[in-house]
């Protein structure tokens, strides 16, 4: 990771002067000794060239820790969806880390894996999509790829299912992908309430309303996640067709 990662041009712009401005002083500085001349007038720009240095490596490094910071909640958060003070604070360190410049391919992927454990799709992919543009090889980009075209072919399996509840080939590949998410670890309450839809059709209901009550804590007002919630209800509470001798 590059030490100039996260930081403003200015800010780099910063450093270099002060690194030369410190050189700079260092060559004087024995001319002067060796003059017999006092050296005390250098002194306050000396201070001046190390703050110009300090400032940015300061900056740099709490945006390296905010990113390691960042990556190790949102494995917590994937272990434990719906905590709702780690969300919070995920959401808050992703936000500042976001807004600081990044040129590193690593630091996007970190950013989009944190995003779509929250729920945040579209900037979790565009996050992506740079990582990839910019080194299309990366292990951890090509492993987040995987794991959200896994999800989006859930919804597309459980909408098969739905059509062709006979399907015995669609319902046990559609058994399998539910698996491979639940593996994965999902945080992200869209994909809770997908999971809830494909649970309901595969008629294991019980799990169907527990996966999108999780969906509901995150995010209690979820239009998808309610409906997905009442289908199920329905059809706890259907009477059993007495069986015809």
């Amino acid at each position: 990771m590059s030490f100039f990662n996260g930081l403003y041009s200015y800010e780099i712009v910063l450093m270099v002067l002060g690194v030369l401005l410190f050189i700079t002083l260092l060559f004087c500085l024995p001319g002067l000794l060796s003059k017999g001349k006092s050296y005390a007038g250098m002194l306050p720009f000396f201070v001046v060239s190390v703050a110009m240095i300090g400032y940015p490596s300061l900056q740099s490094f709490k945006y390296k820790d905010g990113e390691i910071d960042v990556e190790k909640k949102t494995q917590e958060l994937l272990k434990d969806p719906t905590n709702k003070e780690l969300r919070q604070s995920l959401e808050t360190q992703v936000s500042n880390l976001s807004a600081r410049p990044d040129a590193s391919s690593e630091s996007k992927v970190t950013l989009a894996r944190a995003q779509f454990a929250l729920g945040n799709q579209k900037e979790a992919e565009s996050n992506l999509d740079k990582a990839l543009a910019t080194n299309p090889t990366l292990p951890a980009a090509q492993d987040l790829k995987s794991k959200i075209e896994l999800t989006k072919s859930l919804s597309e399996l459980t909408s098969k299912v739905t059509a062709k509840p006979d399907d015995s080939a669609a319902k046990s590949e559609l058994e399998k992908t539910v698996t491979q998410v639940n593996n994965i670890g999902v945080a992200n309450p869209q994909t809770l309430t997908e999971m809830g839809k494909a649970y309901k059709v595969l008629g294991k209901h019980d799990e169907a309303l527990a996966t999108v009550d999780k969906a509901l804590v995150i995010n209690p007002g979820s239009p998808a996640a309610t409906q997905v919630r009442a289908n199920i209800k329905a059809v706890q509470i259907q009477p059993v067709q007495p069986s015809h001798q």
